[in-house]
């Protein structure tokens, strides 16, 4: 690949509370489901026995539990960043994409390192080899369609993006 065909893109964006949701969620959403159908199987069975009132099995109760600590967890990740760990920039090339902070950490992740690559509305999502994952904000570039051909071109049918809008 050329690199004439294909320039450095680069960008760059604040990592947010919500950045940190989506990227939770979409490192494991068959997880978030099969805890959704357990907890509605759960709740329907403990509402259909109205024998015993007095249990501690508590449906209402243990999922809000879960919800807390939920959402306790993501916050703990996020509030533990410095601003500076929050300052996040991008440079994507024909070999590889680059991931640094302003703390001067980084990472180089190159194509033949990503198994899939799926678009969602806000961001592509890197599942990385052999496990791990990378949020990619698109927020953060000004050339989104560049980012999706370049995408495209290296990863090929693992590209898993969106019509174009």
């Amino acid at each position: 690949m050329s690199d004439e065909k294909w320039p450095t893109i680069t960008g760059k964006t604040t990592v947010t509370l919500f950045d940190q949701v989506k990227a939770f969620y979409w490192s494991a959403p068959w997880l978030w489901w099969a805890l959704a159908v357990c907890f509605f199987v759960v709740a329907l069975s403990s509402a259909s026995d109205g024998t015993d009132g007095d249990t501690a099995f508590n449906a209402p109760l243990i999922g809000g539990l879960l919800v807390l600590l939920w959402t306790t967890i993501i916050g703990f990740s996020y509030f533990r960043l410095s601003r500076e760990q929050k300052q996040v920039r991008y440079r994507v090339t024909a070999e590889r994409i680059e991931i640094s902070d302003g703390t001067g950490a980084a990472v180089a992740i190159p194509w033949t390192g990503i198994k899939r690559c799926v678009e969602t509305r806000s961001a592509l999502l890197l599942r990385l080899r052999p496990s791990g994952l990378r949020w990619l904000p698109k927020r953060a570039f000004a050339d989104v369609m560049g980012l999706r051909g370049l995408t495209a071109q290296c990863l090929g049918s693992k590209a898993k993006l969106r019509r174009s809008e």
